[in-house]
């Protein structure tokens, strides 16, 4: 379960990732006989697979994991199970059973103390009363979420709930707070240095002052929005800022000004598809075109509006249309049900009244007689008939079986083959990245700092200096052979590896944490984080002569396992212009992990991905560099 952050919430997983994952879940499910903690989250991560494909197989599997937490007397996951069956009832529509849930939910795990997790359930609770029309109790929920968190460290999340809170107070037209608000997303925004916060609340503060009719700040605010968004191409904030820029001018009365931002946004998002603002824009412009005089160009645009906006709505409608479909068949499949059984009791009586009839009319049993012997030869003439049309009919299905069966086999064949070639492919590319790890290089250097230490007589340090690098040689060879190891050990080793690097340089200093206990059990490819601790530690801490430190932690978020390596070393670009003055070489330790990383995509569908940024200080100098490594939270190498 995680802590949800709501600037921006994705509802559904693309079809075949989600399948794949909901697979691969299913797969341990069935292999594990225990009934532990671990099952728990298991059954819980599975029903969220099932939100979009089958709510009644979800709600199976959510009462599987409540009914396995309290046999276990598993608190923590009896919280999480009655927050999942809150999201069950959100999906299905019952907003008043998902909010007791999510209460209930919430109730549990503020009982155990758990302070993390039980936000995820108090915005459940605030996501359901924005969906139920009640901005005042989203508020509320949202105000009591910023007060747990307001007193530690700046975060993404602040910006969320700071956002969330501006938002609901928006929508029940308390523009004062909203404004508040909405600073404060720009107060931490500009804190981390976060650029898309910075669009966010530049474009949400200038909303709230078109509300007040503040239209030359909101311009200011605007244009502001503007500049971050054009300068890190986000074309959504940016079509926000150009929307709020035509309305701003459209109310001055500048309407060269307000058509010229309102076809800047049209561009955009007509490039990006996004009807909600093409909906926005078309309107503003057939307004202002109305207000000039130009009805031609106002009533194409009053055409696209009316289009774009019945599109939305008949979007909206597709989920409510197929429900009402669906129920229609069940009540079909009922009457015809209920039909049937009126004419098997009516033909139960109808055979009643011909046997009465017949007892009645025995003196017409000799002309009976002659018409059911005639009867009895058409039922045979009809057998016959009938038994060759279904002959007919098998033998055409068992033929087309077969044709089918032979398509199967030919087909699973080629996967079979494309799977091997993909497999030995991907254990070339984990031998090399093993061999990346023990290269010469390395080597080289700690013998020569072994032989350092004996030559100046420091015995303690070789020794210490030995003991460490013969540890990492032996967790090396021992992970060489595995595909996926605990992330407990992979830490052994980045610890060890570091440590060694730390007795090179001086004054470095270093920290490798991870946030959750149960993270340790996860399972991540080896040595893959290796190689990025090695190029902040030789092309960005080695160039520094003091504050060199190192920070490598490991955390849960969004479903995902997150891996951040942070230095305070030079910067790519200055690394990159070093390297540049250098002999061309090729290195051998990123070619093979780049190589190692594309085989396990294309088998996972994307499931690591690599993130590299530099770090600024307040006064816009290079201060590091971070390295984000995702992979999700129960990966999976078949």
């Amino acid at each position: 379960m995680k802590t949800l952050f709501l600037i921006c919430v994705t509802m559904f997983l693309h079809g075949k990732l989600m399948s794949q994952e909901a697979d691969s879940i299913l797969n341990i499910l069935n292999t594990r006989s225990e009934r532990d903690t671990q099952r728990v989250h298991l059954l819980i991560d599975l029903a969220s697979h099932h939100y979009h494909d089958n709510l009644d197989t979800s709600l199976l599997l959510i009462n599987q994991a409540i009914e396995l937490a309290e046999s276990i007397d598993f608190e923590k996951g009896r919280g999480f199970s009655h927050t999942a069956k809150s999201g069950y009832f959100f999906q299905k529509g019952s907003l008043d059973s998902a909010l007791v849930y999510a209460n209930k939910g919430a109730e549990i795990l503020e009982s155990i103390g758990d302070t993390r997790h039980v936000l995820a359930a108090y915005n459940n609770m605030a996501l359901i009363y924005n969906n139920m029309d009640k901005p005042r109790q989203a508020v509320e929920i949202y105000l009591k979420i910023y007060s747990k968190i307001e007193d530690t460290e700046a975060s993404i999340q602040h910006m969320a709930i700071c956002n969330n809170l501006a938002v609901a107070y928006g929508k029940d037209e308390d523009f004062s707070n909203a404004e508040k608000w909405f600073q404060k997303v720009l107060n931490y925004a500009k804190e981390m240095n976060h650029p898309t916060g910075l669009a966010y609340g530049y474009n949400g503060v200038a909303g709230v002052l078109l509300n007040t009719q503040d239209y030359n700040q909101a311009i200011e605010y605007s244009l502001k929005g503007l500049e971050i968004s054009t300068e890190h191409q986000m074309d959504k904030t940016a079509i926000e800022a150009l929307q709020n820029l035509g309305k701003a001018y459209q109310k001055k009365g500048n309407s060269i000004r307000a058509i010229q931002y309102y076809e800047s946004a049209l561009e955009l998002a007509q490039g990006i598809g996004s009807k909600r603002n093409l909906e926005v824009i078309y309107k503003g412009l057939f307004e202002i075109y109305e207000t000039v005089g130009n009805h031609q160009l106002a009533l194409d645009f009053h055409k696209k509006y009316h289009a774009v906006r019945d599109s939305i709505f008949s979007e909206d409608k597709v989920k409510l249309i197929e429900e009402l479909e669906a129920k229609y068949e069940t009540a079909e499949l009922k009457r015809i049900q209920v039909q049937t059984e009126l004419e098997k009791e009516q033909l139960t009586k109808q055979h009643e009244l011909e046997t009465v009839k017949n007892r009645q009319l025995s003196q017409e049993k000799e002309l009976a007689d002659l018409k059911a012997e005639k009867n009895k030869n058409y039922l045979v003439g009809a057998i016959l008939i009938s038994c060759f049309i279904v002959l007919a009919g098998i033998l055409l299905f068992l033929q087309f079986r077969n044709r089918k069966r032979a398509e199967l086999v030919k087909l699973e064949l080629e996967e079979t083959n494309k799977r091997l070639l993909v497999e030995n492919q991907y254990r070339e590319s984990e031998l090399k990245a093993i061999k990346a790890q023990m290269n010469p290089h390395f080597m080289f250097n700690a013998l020569n700092s072994i032989q350092e230490y004996i030559i100046l007589n420091k015995k303690d340090l070789a020794s210490d200096y030995l003991g460490k690098f013969a540890d990492l040689m032996r967790l090396y060879l021992n992970q060489s052979n595995e595909t996926l190891i605990e992330l407990e050990d992979e830490m052994k080793s980045l610890r060890l590896y570091v440590e060694l690097e730390a007795l090179r340089q001086e004054d470095m200093s270093f920290t490798i944490n991870c946030e959750d206990d149960f993270l340790l059990e996860k399972k991540v490819p080896p040595m893959l984080i290796q190689p990025y601790v090695e190029n902040a530690i030789k092309h960005g801490l080695w160039h520094r002569t003091d504050n060199k430190e190192l920070r490598i932690l490991f955390f849960e978020e969004t479903d995902k396992l997150i891996c951040e390596i942070e230095d305070t070393g030079i910067g790519i670009t200055a690394s990159k212009k070093i390297n540049a003055g250098r002999k061309k070489h090729s290195s051998f330790s990123t070619t093979a992990t780049e190589n190692r990383l594309k085989i396990i995509r294309e088998r996972h569908s994307n499931t690591i991905d690599i993130q590299m940024q530099e770090l600024f200080d307040s006064t816009n100098k290079v201060s590091g560099t971070r390295v984000r490594i995702e992979m999700p939270l129960n990966l999976q190498m078949t």
